[in-house]
């Protein structure tokens, strides 16, 4: 996603010097989202929360070099136990949050004018959908700067690292994984549920599965 409204907040700044007078560790803790409106160049320095928030995700890896930090976090529709986005939304407007001490802030925002947002669908049992979000902050001299990444989501290249674990057959190597809620299998570069069988008079395909405690076999 291209957001073309970034800019640390003045919560953020308030967050940095609190840090800095009281020599607390300012720790970043995740990012909220939502589907607040932005006009293009819309000053959000003021802002100290989203003005939609929708869902709350943990920073899920953190890169350092010399000058600063990039945080990385994956906005899902599920998580693999529930359903975190149950109505779909068009991701306009992203909050970094910090803590230092006991208090929270909002640390900056990044937004999209004009309800251009990408979209987050909601979950509906089979479109597992993943967003990857990284920022980059630079580091405040004299400043402690820790990340909370407990309770994160497995980024995406944690997920293709997944993929590149083969269980070995004698007819060959085949790709399997549990993905969605569901057990899927890899034929050249695609992924499929594993629950579909062709028939093998006519070659249609036919998927099975349970409903409502019923057996049903349907041709897909």
């Amino acid at each position: 996603m291209s957001f073309s409204i970034q800019s640390i907040t003045d919560s953020g700044r308030e967050a940095v010097q609190t840090a800095l007078d009281t020599g607390l560790a300012l720790t970043f803790t995740g990012i909220k989202t939502g589907n607040g409106l932005y006009t293009d160049g819309e000053d959000v320095t003021e802002m100290t929360a989203l003005k939609s928030p929708k869902n709350t995700y943990p920073i899920g890896s953190k890169d350092s070099d010399p000058d600063g930090v990039t945080l990385g976090a994956v906005l899902v529709n599920y998580d693999g136990a529930q359903t975190i986005v149950a109505a779909g939304y068009r991701v306009n407007e992203i909050g970094l949050y910090c803590r230092v001490g006991d208090t929270e802030y909002l640390y900056a925002v990044a937004a999209v004018p004009d309800d251009g947002g990408r979209e987050l669908p909601g979950y509906d049992g089979s479109n597992l959908t993943q967003i990857i979000h990284k920022w980059y902050v630079a580091y405040t001299n004299d400043v402690d700067i820790e990340v909370d990444t407990s309770g994160a989501f497995a980024l995406a290249q944690d997920f293709e690292d997944h993929e590149a674990e083969y269980i070995a057959s004698e007819e060959g190597t085949h790709g399997a994984r549990y993905f969605g809620g569901k057990l899927q299998v890899k034929d050249g570069d695609e992924w499929s549920d594993a629950n579909t069988l062709p028939d093998d008079s006519t070659a249609l395909v036919y998927k099975f599965g349970v409903n409502n405690g019923l057996l049903y076999i349907e041709e897909v």
